[in-house]
């Protein structure tokens, strides 16, 4: 039996048809699930709000340097926000985009342990900082590749904030402190300026 010139355009056809049905009925579920997964997202972000400030609250007991506790909680709020993504897609439907999603963070969490040195050296070289009794926020040193001296004002996961006496703020990098020598100019226990 020879194929007719009407035959290739009829497979054409019922693949399209059933192409246009199956994203039909995707894009049908999608937009269905949409208000269900922008409620999810909203509250979501609220709750990680408030489990942000309760987990800054109960940490607030514990004994630790405030810089430590600052990496602690930004850390808590970005596994949470990865956790609040993938709930939001498997509120749309989208259970293989939500696996995708995971694996995708888990390849990157693999990435930074083989290849982004500076970042895990910038974590790591904040918690050993912020535990440090001489490197506190609030203290006045002077730090960083290239020496600025001032207050420290803040400290997150990659990069100690500090403020020098004309007011500029210097954002620096954990590592690059930690790398090189600080010098603790005045705690903040023993600064005059402040009682």
């Amino acid at each position: 039996m020879t194929p007719t010139p009407s035959q290739p355009t009829d497979l054409f056809t019922s693949l399209s048809s059933g192409l246009n049905g199956l994203l039909a009925t995707n894009l049908s579920r999608l937009v269905h699930n949409l208000p269900n997964a922008i409620l999810t997202a909203i509250v979501g972000f609220i709750v990680i709000r408030l489990i942000s400030l309760l987990a800054s609250w109960l940490i607030g007991f514990v004994r630790m340097p405030k810089g430590l506790k600052e990496i602690l909680i930004s850390l808590f709020d970005a596994l949470l926000t990865v956790f609040l993504v993938i709930v939001v897609l498997q509120t749309l439907g989208l259970n293989n985009a939500a696996f995708v999603f995971t694996v995708v963070i888990a390849g990157l969490g693999i990435a930074l342990g083989n290849g982004s040195v500076t970042l895990v050296a910038d974590v790591i070289s904040g918690i050993y900082l912020a535990r440090d009794r001489n490197f506190s926020v609030g203290d006045i040193v002077v730090a960083g590749e290239t020496p600025v001296e001032g207050e420290i004002v803040g400290m997150d996961m990659r990069r100690t904030r500090i403020r020098d006496k004309a007011g500029r703020m210097h954002s620096l990098p954990n590592s690059g402190i930690d790398r090189h020598a600080y010098v603790l100019i005045t705690k903040r226990r023993d600064r005059t300026d402040l009682k």
